[in-house]
């Protein structure tokens, strides 16, 4: 104990430089850092209801969260896991430890739909050969062989105010190590978790084959963590050590990764080159629906992945030289370039864009909000630009990167990106929403790095930092994450249609597919759409309730004869003598005139024997029963009728019952 206080009093003489918002007045957001003397690794973090942020991964001898001092297990040199916790205006309010005496982290963390969190990491690493446990609260975890390397773990936690109590803990072990990949929550609770293993793996009696290269094993938890299917992907060179995986509204599991060599699905795909993406969908019985590679013959990762609302699959990672999605080539502008693509619920590429200049650029990670934008962090080595804005090298270093935060639109097109970073290697690891949809940004950080208006610093190697990225662009008193138009001032937030898009910055405020420049009745009625046969003169306006002059030929529908006549033609003395709506045309000079004769190329009485509109002279089925004039042989039948078999058998077009002999 003696140790750890005096590891926590040297480190509050060191305690990082931050910067935090004021709650009053100042610049929007926060930024905010913890960490120690050495390493610290930073798996993700969530949000909870009551927009606090929790955080997890390791350190290493021991760690400060504002006045919260964290002292490894095997204290100097050791590496254990943490998760903290700060309040929703960047303050560290609780922090906890676990580890034992190899080293242990934690590798992923995910939100709960009850709130809960569900932890995935590593425990006893490099304890081959020995006796190794760690205590989480009321649980113990045991490394089920002394001679293995280490074990996996994932757990789900309750967290209330400060207190972290584990709920069920499940453990993963085979002869090697394993650390966690991934872990996602299916839109029904389940619990979806992606393990790294070499080697076979047994999990509760389910037999995963392995390689001498790194596998990743699949395994689905029910929310009491009982396992429901297990399933897994094999690469005898190895599957590399980032990733992610990523749920669809109707339950479907997409994981995303990068290969060497090759590797094994239900049939083995080769890589292009020294590394290749593969993606692949899973169903509800752990099933692989589909698989999509890409590549080329340079280093081609795969991050992270999201789905959006209308069930597209977004990728993301780097490329070198020239890679192959599908039909899609994309080429470096560079050394290597950040992508994002795109893949349709079947499995297609659809679209690539990449980005970058000279250097190395990379997007780590993403998150799709409410209007299907797509809000990416990554890193970048040297100044370029993106879209039209230029991210600058902070330190003047091609070796040490800085972390860039982006938009890109539902139409794939970017529309703002902005960098933060110092004179040290900053690397972007996480981002989430805070409760109006400003991204909260989790980094690790060297030395002093700015982060947008705020400054924050390292008190050891690397530090865990993290940056709340709110700002007012059109100075409308609304960030820009709750902002419905976060380029154009609207205060009064103003959404005719309701597609989370402002009337100030839509195109189509009433959402009826006539552009405001073209609509006549902008906003108007709402819930429809105009098509010939409910605008009939495309003007915005709604024939039946909205429009009183639907042919739009200046002769209101209440009076005129011809109300939807041909749409460009407008009523005037000369072309329309008794203003009546319909042009003075009579072409058969039957003294009807076109817009209202029955038969306007022949001259006729306007008889029309069948009500359809059109008259007996020029009509083939006089009788409308079905059967034409020249196969009819009752064609004039006074009654309405329609032919069938069983009242006209013959189908000569008399009825049987009363016509037909």
């Amino acid at each position: 104990m003696r140790r750890l206080l005096a590891l926590a009093v040297v480190l509050v003489m060191v305690l990082p430089l931050v910067s935090v918002a004021d709650e009053t007045q100042g610049p929007l957001g926060w930024a905010l850092s913890g960490g120690g003397f050495e390493d610290e690794i930073l798996a993700g973090h969530v949000v909870l209801d009551d927009e606090s942020i929790v955080v997890a991964g390791s350190f290493t001898s021991a760690a400060m969260f504002g006045d919260i001092g964290l002292g490894a297990e095997g204290m100097s040199g050791d590496t254990d896991m943490f998760v903290a916790v700060m309040n929703s205006t960047g303050n560290w309010t609780a922090a906890y430890s676990y580890g034992s005496d190899g080293a242990d982290g934690i590798d992923a963390i995910a939100l709960h739909t009850s709130g809960d969190l569900i932890l995935v990491g590593h425990f006893c690493l490099g304890t081959a050969g020995e006796y190794c446990a760690m205590n989480m609260s009321s649980f113990t975890l045991n490394k089920s062989q002394d001679n293995e390397e280490g074990d996996a773990f994932v757990g789900r936690f309750a967290i209330t105010g400060n207190s972290l109590t584990p709920i069920w803990i499940r453990t993963i072990s085979n002869q090697d190590d394993l650390t966690g990949f991934d872990v996602e929550i299916g839109p029904n609770g389940g619990i979806s978790v992606g393990i790294f293993h070499k080697g076979f793996l047994s999990v509760d009696g389910e037999f995963l084959p392995g390689a001498q290269g790194t596998s990743l094993a699949l395994l689905h938890y029910d929310e009491n963590g009982q396992i429901q299917w297990v399933n897994g992907i094999t690469s005898q060179d190895g599957i590399e050590s980032f990733g992610g995986m990523c749920y669809s509204l109707d339950g479907y599991l997409h994981v995303v990764g990068t290969y060497v060599g090759s590797i094994m699905f239900v049939e083995r795909t080769d890589s292009q080159g020294e590394a290749d993406i593969f993606t692949a969908q899973i169903d509800g019985n752990g099933n692989f629906t589909w698989t999509s590679f890409a590549g080329g013959t340079g280093e081609e990762w795969a991050n992270d992945c999201a789905v959006d609302s209308s069930g597209t699959v977004h990728v993301v990672g780097q490329l070198e030289g020239t890679a192959q999605f599908g039909v899609i080539n994309a080429t470096s502008n560079g050394w290597r370039d950040m992508f994002h693509a795109t893949i349709s619920s079947n499995g297609i590429w659809t679209n690539v864009n990449n980005a970058g200049g000279g250097g190395w650029e990379i997007i780590e990670t993403l998150v799709i909000d409410s209007k299907d934008n797509i809000i990416v962090t990554g890193t970048y080595t040297s100044t370029f630009t993106l879209g039209v804005d230029q991210l600058t090298d902070k330190d003047s270093n091609g070796e040490k990167r800085d972390v860039f935060v982006a938009q890109i639109d539902p139409s794939n097109e970017w529309v703002w990106a902005v960098s933060a970073g110092g004179t040290g290697d900053d690397i972007a690891a996480s981002i989430q929403f805070g409760f109006d949809e400003s991204p909260i940004i989790g980094m690790t950080i060297q030395n002093t790095a700015t982060l947008g208006n705020f400054t924050v610093s390292s008190a050891g190697y690397s530090d865990v930092a993290f940056w709340n990225y709110a700002r007012d662009h059109d100075s409308d008193g609304l960030t820009d994450g709750s902002d419905n138009c976060p380029r154009v001032a609207n205060p009064e937030q103003t959404d005719t249609d309701g597609d989370l898009y402002g009337d100030a910055c839509d195109d189509d405020d009433d959402g009826d597919a006539i552009g405001d420049d073209w609509d006549d009745c902008s906003p108007g009625e709402t819930g429809w759409v105009s098509a010939p046969n409910t605008d009939h003169d495309s003007d915005g306006c709604r024939d039946a309730t909205e429009d009183f002059d639907d042919d739009e030929d200046g002769i209101l529908d209440h009076y005129d004869q011809c109300p939807e006549g041909p749409v460009g033609w407008t009523s005037t003395i000369e072309n329309d003598e008794d203003q009546n709506g319909c042009e003075d045309v009579d072409s058969d000079g039957d003294g009807f005139v076109d817009q209202l004769d029955k038969c306007p190329e022949i001259y006729d009485d306007q008889a029309d024997l069948d009500g359809d509109g059109i008259g007996d002279a020029c009509e083939n089925d006089t009788d409308g029963d079905g059967i034409l004039d020249q196969f009819d042989n009752c064609p004039y039948d006074s009654f309405s009728w329609v032919s069938e078999h069983d009242i006209d058998h013959d189908q000569d077009g008399c009825r049987d019952a009363d016509r037909d002999a």
